[in-house]
């Protein structure tokens, strides 16, 4: 635990699906479009990144999409759950609402 504690950490990006570019890397086990880079580039020069090609962020972070599709079953096809997957997967972004009870 100390020599990974010494070590830097590592740099993990997640790809833009709706992009054409995907950086170099090993793939996050646990997510799709998520990439381990082997050494941390100099993001704010690299036109892909100011492009929306990918994001930087944590690996951890990317837990997040096995919570979608753990809670996103076809018996809840309508749910904001799958509304907010399908626009993560076609746009790239993300949105979700809640329409309160009414009584």
């Amino acid at each position: 635990m100390c020599e990974a504690l010494d070590a830097p950490p590592p740099c993990s990006v997640r790809a833009n699906p709706a992009r054409h570019h995907v950086p170099d890397g090993e793939r996050v086990p646990w997510c799709e479009h998520g990439r381990y880079l082997d050494k941390r580039p100099v993001f704010t020069l690299d036109p892909f990144f100011h492009a929306g090609a990918y994001y930087v962020q944590e690996a951890s972070s990317m837990m997040v999409e096995q919570a979608f599709k753990a809670t996103d079953s076809p018996t809840r096809k309508y749910s904001r759950w799958t509304y907010a997957r399908r626009q993560v997967e076609r746009a790239g972004i993300c949105g979700t609402f809640s329409i309160p009870p009414r009584y």
